[in-house]
């Protein structure tokens, strides 16, 4: 599993790196409300918060050829934390006694939030696994290659009502795997 999130990873990186829209937008997608919540947990303001992800995104556009990027995931979130202790240090946010305990904070936060997500994404993947294969192919065609319905009827040959009665299969199981992360079950099966 950790090598298809590897591979997966690598994917986003090369797309960026040949400026792919569609990667950049999945990445945007896949990251925007995990990075945003890094920066406000510690900034606690919100247009702050969302310049600090809005900064970090287009730096990746905008040099993504350039960048040295090797783990996609650490890249992003040591981007939001240079830009918000860029903002702690010009002194937008508060004092700088409040300043020092904020950034304890944050590499506090960061940590056990990089803990949470790789336990749910393992976990994920775990339950993932677990599904029978044709309803596997399909969620996944779905939720990680984000296809349409329709589309994933298309490329399997058979009828959108049965992509449509898979994912809910899909869905059902994982809430049963994942039920004690059931308040994070929304945003493991939000698409756009």
């Amino acid at each position: 599993m950790e090598e298809r999130s590897k591979h997966i990873d690598q994917y986003y990186i090369v797309g960026l790196k040949n400026r792919d829209k569609a990667i950049f937008e999945k990445v945007y997608d896949l990251y925007w409300s995990s990075l945003y919540i890094s920066a406000f947990n510690v900034l606690r303001n919100k247009e702050q918060s969302e310049d600090v992800v809005q900064e970090v995104f287009s730096s990746l556009w905008n040099n993504a050829e350039s960048l040295a990027i090797l783990n996609l995931n650490a890249w992003l979130f040591s981007a939001v934390r240079y830009q918000v202790f860029n903002i702690l240090r010009s002194g937008k946010v508060r004092t700088r006694f409040e300043n020092l305990y904020i950034v304890e904070e944050l590499t506090q936060n960061i940590g056990e939030l990089k803990l949470v997500k790789e336990d749910l994404h393992r976990r994920m993947l775990e339950g993932i696994e677990q599904l029978p294969p044709r309803c596997r192919e399909i969620f996944i065609l779905s939720r990680i290659d984000r296809l349409s319905h329709h589309d994933i009827a298309v490329k399997l040959a058979i009828s959108v009502k049965s992509v449509e009665n898979q994912i809910s299969i899909a869905q059902k199981k994982l809430r049963i795997s994942l039920k004690d992360l059931a308040y994070l079950l929304p945003l493991l099966f939000y698409r756009s």
